[in-house]
C-alpha cells in the first residue's frame, strides 16, 4: 500500500511524498525482515535511488529488478507489467526516452497472453508516448490504439477513455491522419457529451477540434457550423470578452476569406479584435498579429484606407 500510495504521488509530480511512501514501504519489509534480494525491495530501492539523484545506482538496481521480473513465473504478469510501467514512467518523467522505452515494451511483453488486459492498455498508452518522443509515430499511434480499444470495452465511457481518445487524437494531428483525427474528435465529443453533461465550456472544446478536423479536410461548411456552435457554447460558459471567443472568430474569418467571404472575414476579424483589445496591453505581440490579421483582410476587399 505505501509502495502504491508512492506510485501515485509520482503520477502528480509529487516526488517528496513519494519518497516518504516508499521509505515507509522499506521499513515495512524490514519489519518482516524480507532480504534485500527480494523483489519488492529491489524496486524500492531503485526508486529511491533515482528520485535522490543516484541515476547510475538507480539503473543497475531497475536492471536486475527487470531481469529477475521477467525471468521469474508469469503468475502475476498484470503486477509485473506494472511495475515495469512505473518504472518506465519513472524515466519518460525525466526524457530519458531510450530508457523509458526498455521498461515499457518489457510491461507490454508480460502482457501478450492476456490482451484485453487494463494494465495491458496503461502500458501501451506510455509507450505510446514514449515512442512519440523517439519519433517513432507510427508505432505510437498504433500502441494508443490499441489502448483505446482495450479501455473502450473493458471500460466502457469514462473519463479514463476520454483521455485516451485525445492522445489518440493529438497523435493523428501530428501524423496529418485526418480522415482519422476527425473520427476521434467525433468520439471525443460524444464521450465529453456524455461525461461531462451539461459543461458547456467543455462541450465548446470538444467541439473545437471537430471543427479544426473538419477544417483541415477542406469541409468548410461543416467546419463553420461546428465552430458557430462552439462560439455560442463559449459565449454562454465564459464573459462575453474572453479570448477563446475571439479564438473562435479568428478561425471563422479564416474560413469565410478561403471561401471568398471577405465581409464575414471582416466583421469576424474585427470583433476577435474588440475583444483582445480589452484582454491585452497595447504593446502585445498578439494584439499586433489581430491587427496585422484584419489589415489583410481589408487588402482582399481592397478596402486600402482601412
Amino acid at each position: 500500500s505505501y509502495s502504491v500510495a508512492g506510485d501515485i504521488y509520482l503520477d502528480f509530480n509529487e516526488d517528496e511524498k513519494a519518497v516518504r511512501q516508499y521509505v515507509s514501504a522499506l521499513e515495512t519489509l524490514a519489519d518482516l525482515e524480507v532480504g534485500d534480494g527480494d523483489l519488492d525491495y529491489l524496486l524500492l530501492k531503485a526508486k529511491l535511488a533515482l528520485l535522490s539523484g543516484s541515476e547510475g545506482e538507480s539503473k543497475d538496481l531497475f536492471g536486475i529488478f527487470q531481469k529477475k521480473t521477467m525471468d521469474a513465473p508469469r503468475l502475476l504478469m498484470d503486477q509485473s507489467a506494472y511495475e515495469l510501467r512505473i518504472t518506465g514512467k519513472m524515466f519518460l518523467i525525466r526524457e530519458d526516452f531510450a530508457t523509458a522505452k526498455a521498461y515499457l515494451e518489457g510491461g507490454v511483453d508480460l502482457t501478450m497472453d492476456r490482451p484485453d488486459s487494463l494494465e495491458r492498455a496503461a502500458v501501451l498508452s506510455e509507450l505510446g508516448e514514449c515512442l512519440f518522443h523517439l519519433e517513432q509515430h507510427n508505432d505510437a499511434a498504433i500502441c494508443l490504439e490499441e489502448a483505446v480499444k482495450i479501455r473502450k470495452a473493458k471500460l466502457g465511457h469514462c473519463e479514463l477513455l476520454l483521455d485516451s481518445q485525445i492522445s489518440l487524437g493529438n497523435m493523428y494531428k501530428n501524423l496529418s491522419m485526418n480522415p482519422e483525427r476527425l473520427a476521434v474528435s467525433k468520439e471525443i465529443m460524444f464521450l465529453t457529451e456524455k461525461i461531462y453533461r451539461g459543461d458547456e465550456a467543455k462541450a465548446a472544446s470538444a467541439l473545437f477540434g471537430v471543427a479544426e478536423a473538419y477544417e483541415v479536410l477542406g469541409q468548410n461548411e461543416e467546419a463553420i457550423s461546428m465552430f458557430q456552435e462552439c462560439q455560442e457554447l463559449l459565449k454562454r460558459a465564459l464573459p462575453k470578452d474572453h479570448i477563446d471567443v475571439a479564438k473562435v472568430m479568428q478561425r471563422l474569418a479564416k474560413i469565410y476569406e478561403l471561401m471568398g467571404n471577405f465581409d464575414r472575414a471582416y466583421e469576424n476579424n474585427a470583433k476577435a479584435l474588440d475583444i483582445a483589445k480589452a484582454n491585452f496591453e497595447s504593446e502585445d505581440p498578439q494584439l499586433g498579429e489581430m491587427y496585422h490579421r484584419l489589415g489583410i483582410t481589408c487588402m482582399k476587399m481592397q478596402e486600402y484606407d482601412k
